[in-house]
């Protein structure tokens, strides 16, 4: 027989993703019977989950140094679901050519904007719990960016904005592959109010733009312009990580 070497945290980490899977679960067989869904959304946002959760438990024993979960991570595990939702509804979308009615839409938006809301709460909760910790802070950064992709997926094909949009997801997998390549850009980043401003405005906008009233051409206007900050942001962390010197730490800042 062989025993799972597991620890309180890893245990508690477990539930809590079988919890999360079975309200995620329930969530996809309701919408999917009331807005008569194809398989494509229950599949995408099953399937997103079941990629997602393993790294969640196999990472946060290596990266956590407490023996519970936090209040801060429950709620980013949430925002897993409610992203994993919205990469079912932008499978739902690219695979079926269906066109959503402005009561569904109303409805989506309702989710992503309900994830945009909580990803402020999981930081507050953290700092005054005093449960910060590296896994906290990659769990938020990657359920962030991963949200992004699929409202950046999702305003293309409801013509809110061209395929350029797309860029808006795609620069954090671009920044990460790039330091695959080139060293200086896996070194960490100081921590930074204008990184974190830049991606609550491109999710704001994102999401606002779901409105079925927000049309062509303002919708592209103001997503241009939230992309444009982001590429700014990425742009300060990019040169500063290349020209990092000791002498000047906070130039770029």
């Amino acid at each position: 027989m062989i025993k799972l070497n597991t620890t309180p945290l890893v245990r508690a980490a477990a539930i809590a993703g079988a919890c999360a899977a079975l309200v995620l679960l329930i969530l996809v067989s309701i919408i999917s019977s009331a807005t008569s869904s194809g398989q494509a959304f229950a599949i995408a946002s099953i399937m997103t989950y079941v990629l997602a959760i393993p790294i969640v438990i196999l990472k946060i024993r290596a990266y956590h140094p407490f023996s519970r979960l936090g209040a801060a991570n429950m709620v980013t595990l949430a925002r897993l679901v409610i992203t994993c939702l919205l990469a079912g509804l932008a499978a739902e979308l690219l695979l079926s050519g269906a066109k959503l009615q402005n009561s569904l839409t109303w409805f989506f938006f309702g989710i992503a904007a309900l994830g945009t809301a909580l990803d402020g709460l999981d930081g507050f909760l953290a700092r005054r719990f005093s449960t910060e910790s590296a896994f906290g802070a990659r769990f938020d950064m990657e359920v962030d960016a991963f949200q992004i992709f699929c409202l950046a997926v999702i305003t293309a094909l409801l013509l809110k904005a061209g395929w350029w949009v797309l860029l808006s997801g795609l620069l954090r997998y671009a920044f990460v592959a790039a330091a695959l390549v080139y060293t200086p850009l896996s070194r960490p980043l100081f921590p930074s109010w204008r990184r974190k401003f830049a991606a609550v405005v491109q999710n704001s906008v994102l999401v606002m733009v779901m409105i079925p009233s927000v049309t062509q051409p303002e919708s592209g206007y103001v997503a241009a312009l939230a992309l444009a900050l982001l590429v700014y942001s990425f742009s300060v962390d990019v040169l500063w990580l290349t020209l990092k010197s000791p002498l000047r730490p906070a130039r770029l800042s």
